[in-house]
């Protein structure tokens, strides 16, 4: 007769594997009805990703900046600003958009996908040690409603 230790083996081998497969289906079933309650707002909407530095060049009177970056689905494009650090004060710097598709173009939306970013910003001889581009854009979220998406673009440093 085997002894209730070696019979029991088995069965906590399938248990750990049963509570690991369950806390699998309890987490994804968990994250489906938090997508469908609209609480993405607290995972974090993200009008664009993928964001990266092509080229940067720091001019006397100018800082060329070049991105690439993909725009999600479900925001629109309401506020962009550029702002220079100088000994951490904040000061708002004006653009030049170099994108031949889009001349003298200073806001506007994107369609979804594949975008670059080509602007050429005016430091007038000053000297920053740091350049951010700051966006504000316009979500709706899974259940409908809409919510404002502040966020950082690029953060420049010399």
């Amino acid at each position: 007769m085997e002894s209730k230790e070696t019979l029991e083996k088995p069965f906590n081998k399938h248990k750990n594997e049963v509570n690991f497969g369950f806390l699998i289906v309890v987490f994804l079933l968990g994250f489906l009805l938090a997508q469908a309650a609209g609480l993405d707002r607290f995972f974090g909407v993200h009008p664009y990703t993928n964001v990266e530095r092509v080229q940067v060049e720091w001019e006397k009177d100018s800082t060329d900046l070049l991105y690439t970056f993909r725009k999600n689905e479900d925001c629109v494009l309401k506020d962009f600003v550029v702002v220079g650090y100088s000994f951490d004060i904040p000061t708002h710097l004006s653009y030049t958009n170099l994108d031949e598709e889009f001349p003298d173009t200073k806001l506007f939306d994107r369609l979804p996908g594949e975008q670059a970013l080509h602007i050429s910003v005016g430091t007038k001889d000053e000297y920053y040690q740091r350049i951010e581009i700051k966006t504000r854009h316009l979500c709706t979220l899974n259940n409908g409603e809409e919510t404002s998406v502040s966020k950082v673009f690029a953060n420049i440093e010399r």
